[in-house]
């Protein structure tokens, strides 16, 4: 097994993955299984806020995407497809423990994001406006 440090983590939720909600991280980490099937474990601490969106998508028992910047925040965000293993609350702080697989990309960051905006029909100006924020916050679209 490998641990690393886990310094930034978005939930990507919705029929076509259109709903993001960054977390803020209080702490995390994130291990590699080194199982030789990809799977991996995610903890995250954050603040009581978060609780409910946690339990939703536990109830709902069914997997999602995340996205999790791992060791520092200059690095491009890895996507994950996750379950949720287990909710600790605290007095005031939740631990979302996470188990799951790392999705393959097939595409740099940038030729994604790209690639995404031009199939939602922007051009021009209105094009680049939307891949400068979106490759600022390294905000990419779920895989296929």
């Amino acid at each position: 097994m490998k641990t690393f440090k886990l310094v930034a983590l978005t939930v990507v939720v919705g029929e076509e993955n259109e709903n993001r909600h960054p977390i803020e991280l209080l702490d995390g980490l994130i291990i590699n299984q080194e199982d030789g099937e990809n799977h991996w474990t995610i903890e995250a601490l954050v603040e009581s806020k978060y609780v409910e969106l946690f339990q939703e998508l536990d109830d709902e028992k069914k997997p999602f995407t995340i996205q999790a910047t791992i060791t520092k925040p200059s690095n491009d965000p890895a996507t994950f497809k996750v379950s949720v293993a287990k909710i600790t609350v605290f007095e005031h702080t939740v631990s979302i423990l996470l188990d799951g697989i790392l999705l393959a990309r097939k595409l740099s960051i940038a030729e994604t994001i790209l690639e995404d905006l031009i199939s939602r029909g922007l051009e021009g100006e209105q094009l680049l406006e939307h891949f400068k924020e979106r490759i600022h916050y390294k905000t990419i679209p779920h895989s296929k």
